[in-house]
């Protein structure tokens, strides 16, 4: 999930500037490289590993510190407390946030993944975007 402040303020900002309208993809795409470029450093994943998630391949890997980088990208969302993730949280950020286009990719996976949850937050994390990205798909996948 995180330091959140500094995207928060990119996405409320771009949330006033369209009446609660949705981020355009480049605005989404800007955002999402800044999340990238905090949690990337604070949890020391590989390059490797990022390298895969942006050619749309999601690695099967027991990394704790991919792991974590997902904790990390969902903690900046405000969409993790403690070891869940909130699924009525993701669903108002994806709602007013994400790329019209995006949403019916993502917004499936928010239901179908909701309830799985396992381990710490970082597990946690993990098990979630990996389900999110089984049903979303390389081009619907929040996270690279």
């Amino acid at each position: 999930m995180l330091a959140w402040g500094p995207v928060l303020l990119i996405l409320g900002a771009a949330s006033v500037q369209r009446s609660h309208a949705a981020m355009s993809m480049q605005a989404f795409k800007q955002a999402k490289l800044m999340m990238e470029g905090v949690c990337q450093p604070k949890t020391g994943v590989s390059k490797e590993l990022m390298s895969q998630l942006k050619k749309g391949e999601f690695p099967d890997s027991d990394d704790r510190k991919l792991k974590c980088y997902f904790e990390c990208i969902l903690r900046m969302g405000r969409v993790m407390q403690g070891t869940k993730v909130s699924s009525e949280s993701l669903r108002r950020l994806a709602r007013t946030m994400l790329p019209t286009q995006l949403q019916p990719l993502v917004m499936p996976s928010i239901e179908a993944c909701q309830d799985i949850a396992e381990g710490d937050a970082c597990d946690a994390a993990y098990v979630f975007a990996k389900c999110h990205h089984k049903i979303s798909g390389a081009e619907g996948f929040m996270f690279s």
